[in-house]
């Protein structure tokens, strides 16, 4: 249970991101090692962390900037929503289907899911509890 939620945290961007992970993750979309990223690079970096880019007024956007970002609360509808059935329930088949290039196995699935709930199936709130 501990490992799927470390890769899951991992493709997520978890909040509470170290200096260190903050700096590797600045420097990937620093192109030309300037210190500051441009408004493109900046939109790329947002969209990494799955958050919307924020209106901007300079040309450079710094690692402190970016730090604040990286360690913003998430909000994890855009996540369920994803993995649900119409928004409703995520469910065993559900969640295979998003997570099958992640090589998590069947069996992982389906102990994630029915820690959370009994039935087999992931309310919004059971979902917010796995990343917590």
């Amino acid at each position: 249970m501990l490992r799927i939620q470390y890769q899951i945290f991992t493709i997520s961007g978890h909040p509470s991101m170290s200096d260190k992970e903050i700096d590797e993750k600045f420097k990937l979309f620093d192109f030309g090692e300037k210190g500051y990223l441009t408004p493109e690079e900046y939109k790329a970096f947002c969209y990494s962390m799955l958050k919307r880019p924020k209106k901007i007024k300079s040309n450079q956007i710094h690692r402190n900037d970016i730090a604040d970002i990286c360690n913003e609360p998430k909000d994890y509808t855009g996540y369920f929503e994803f993995l649900s059935d119409n928004g409703k329930y995520i469910t065993y088949d559900t969640m295979k289907k998003a997570l099958a290039k992640l090589n998590i196995t069947d069996d992982d699935i389906r102990e994630m899911i029915t820690y959370f709930n009994e039935q087999g199936v992931l309310s919004y709130n059971e979902f917010v509890k796995i990343f917590e």
